[in-house]
């Protein structure tokens, strides 16, 4: 079964019998039935208030040539899986907010500058360009004061010190 436009010069659906289903905008494919199910070429938009469901655990959402990333919920957690690095990233301003490299570190931005990193023997804390680095350490809930506890190295003097979160005593 064949539509094509009134000049017959254009396909709008093409219907093979035992086999699949073709339909076309302006004489180019755009959404064909296969045996393994439905593929589109071009863009794929839910308009309105539509959803994406996935609705199986397990079930995965491919991204990439080489299904490089996956999304998926395993039936317990939540998962993201990319074959290399990956980045959690503000797309409008470019602020990188998680970095999390292949067989290396992970990195946690604040504001767009390194914070806190791993490494192959334990962690590290940045400070911002020409600031003192702080690393905060909270007991009993950080519930008071006498809780709430910093390491600061100095940027200038090779100076750490141990402080009260809220003072400026050693």
């Amino acid at each position: 079964f064949r539509l094509n436009n009134a000049a017959n010069n254009e396909n709008i659906i093409v219907a093979d019998q035992d086999a699949g289903v073709e339909l076309y905008y302006n004489n180019s494919k755009k959404i064909e039935t296969t045996n393994t199910g439905v593929a589109v070429n071009g863009n794929l938009g839910i308009n309105g208030s539509g959803n994406l469901f996935i609705n199986t655990d397990g079930s995965r959402a491919y991204f990439g040539a080489g299904q490089d990333l996956q999304i998926y919920h395993d039936g317990t957690y939540n998962r993201i899986a990319a074959a290399g690095s990956l980045f959690l990233q503000n797309q409008a301003a470019n602020e990188t907010y998680l970095a999390a490299y292949e067989n290396g570190a992970v990195e946690l931005y604040h504001d767009n500058s390194k914070t806190f990193a791993t490494q192959t023997n334990g962690i590290a804390a940045y400070g911002a360009e020409g600031n003192d680095a702080y690393i905060y350490l909270f007991a009993d809930e950080a519930d008071d004061n006498a809780d709430q506890w910093r390491l600061r190295a100095r940027q200038s003097g090779q100076i750490l010190e141990i402080q009260p979160r809220n003072s400026s005593g050693s």
